[in-house]
């Protein structure tokens, strides 16, 4: 699939949520200006956490599966009249 940057594609999956332990990963400042922070996995040094202080937000990073199901979304603007109801249009 190709990804563009107008976010009509998708991808879906589940798994099992690792819990890790407290000695399971080693944080660390990205940078010498402390600009974020992240957490790698101490056994195969996988990086699987990341902040980032500007947008005050925080990312669990992971590769997606081979069989995850991957499909697109067309956006489709809506009249300002309209009000969306178990997803068919109808005036108001």
């Amino acid at each position: 699939m190709r990804f563009t940057r107008f976010l009509k594609h998708y991808v879906y999956f589940e798994e099992k949520l690792i819990e890790y332990k407290e000695n399971d990963l080693k944080w660390a400042w990205t940078d010498g200006n402390k600009k974020g922070l992240q957490a790698r996995r101490i056994k195969d040094n996988v990086l699987v956490f990341r902040w980032y202080p500007n947008q005050k937000q925080f990312f669990e990073r992971f590769i997606f599966p081979e069989d995850a199901y991957e499909f697109c979304i067309e956006p489709q603007r809506l009249a300002i009249f309209c009000i969306i109801r178990g997803g068919t249009a109808f005036p108001t």
